[in-house]
């Protein structure tokens, strides 16, 4: 495991070098890695879209240099898709994540900082409002950050768009539920993958997101 381990970080700095990634994007993702090692509590929503700039939209601004996509504009875009997925991710795991002792709704919004309370049926309705709310935040981001499609190279903005997509239905797929974050991991499923594959053709098809800065 240790030798795994080293060649791992071994990688990732050859890949810094070789690509030549943002030094600080990379020393705010270790900080958001760093902070998911302790009890987690998040204060309020800013210091939510805080933690989900470090933990994820920073792996946006990883990716831009990568994808060879190297207008400054694209940047706050990757960012802001970063944030959202992120976003869902926390909506989505609220149950799993208490269940180890972090609690990413912010404390503004739950009044209290015990992750027990998010497993007691008692907290289940107040629970259940707030993860709508950051549902529809992330939907903000994610309307926001697929503008950013525009900068990058055609053969990539399918691949970014689907992913997108496909993570954006697991909130949809939540709020169909009925929020009901104690009934398990919610997914989306093959067939729901298949549609959404052919829906962002054809959103990608239609839309094109091109500018001067696409390539094709």
């Amino acid at each position: 495991n240790r030798k795994s381990s080293i060649e791992k970080v071994s990688a990732f700095i050859e890949l810094i070098e070789n690509e030549k990634l943002p030094l600080y994007a990379v020393s705010d993702l270790i900080e958001g890695f760093k902070s998911d090692l302790n009890i987690v509590r998040i204060k309020d929503q800013a210091d939510l879209l805080d933690y989900c700039y470090k933990v994820a939209g920073t792996i946006g601004l990883l990716m831009c240099p990568i994808l060879k996509c190297d207008s400054e504009a694209a940047k706050s875009y990757a960012i802001k898709l970063g944030i959202a997925l992120q976003l869902t991710n926390i909506a989505r795991d609220v149950m799993e994540d208490a269940r180890k002792n972090r609690v990413y709704l912010p404390i503004s919004m739950t009044h209290d900082t015990h992750a027990e309370s998010l497993i007691h049926s008692q907290q289940h309705q107040q629970v259940m409002q707030q993860i709508r709310d950051i549902l529809q935040l992330a939907e903000t981001y994610y309307n926001a950050g697929l503008q950013g499609l525009r900068y990058m190279h055609s053969r990539n903005q399918l691949a970014i768009l689907l992913a997108a997509r496909i993570y954006q239905k697991i909130g949809f797929n939540l709020e169909k539920r009925g929020y009901e974050y104690w009934r398990g991991r919610v997914k989306t499923t093959l067939i729901e993958k298949c549609v959404l594959v052919i829906q962002s053709l054809r959103e990608w098809i239609r839309q094109e997101y091109r500018n001067e800065h696409t390539y094709l």
